[in-house]
């Protein structure tokens, strides 16, 4: 995802810079000096406060999360079909004190619901493209 938009953004530089007469490679003086290159983002964190019991789902990379005072939501990415370690991260879950909310049928269209430790949980996994995103959102009960 970091290529693509790396490649979107140098597409928009050089359209900006072809608009503006000028080009990486057009020879001519300028007085605008080079850009330099950025440093990468850096890696997304669960946000202070998270619950200790919810901890991150094996296997996947943390996009983003944010939140505070016991609202939180962060959003989980893995390449292919990732439908049974949601499964499996459902089932810990379950074994570590979690119970099944019932106002969610477990699995039902990638949803699970939970509540315990003062919180409800919803995770919602869904494939997009060639990966498996989820989405865990916490809220205070």
């Amino acid at each position: 995802m970091r290529r693509a938009l790396t490649a979107a953004g140098a597409a928009a530089l050089i359209t900006v810079l072809a608009a503006c007469g000028g080009s990486a490679d057009s020879g001519g003086s300028s007085s605008a000096p080079a850009p330099s290159p950025s440093s990468p983002a850096a890696p997304a964190q669960l946000p202070e406060g998270w619950p200790k019991e919810l901890p991150p789902i094996p296997g996947f990379t943390l996009l983003s999360a944010t939140g505070a005072n016991g609202n939180f939501t962060a959003q989980y990415a893995a390449s292919g079909d990732q439908s049974e370690v949601i499964k499996e991260y459902a089932i810990y879950l379950q074994n570590n004190g979690w119970a099944i909310d019932s106002l969610i049928p477990p699995g039902a269209n990638g949803m699970w619901g939970f509540r315990a430790f003062g919180y409800g949980v919803t995770l919602l996994g869904v494939p997009l493209g060639d990966q498996t995103v989820v989405t865990v959102n916490v809220r205070p009960v």
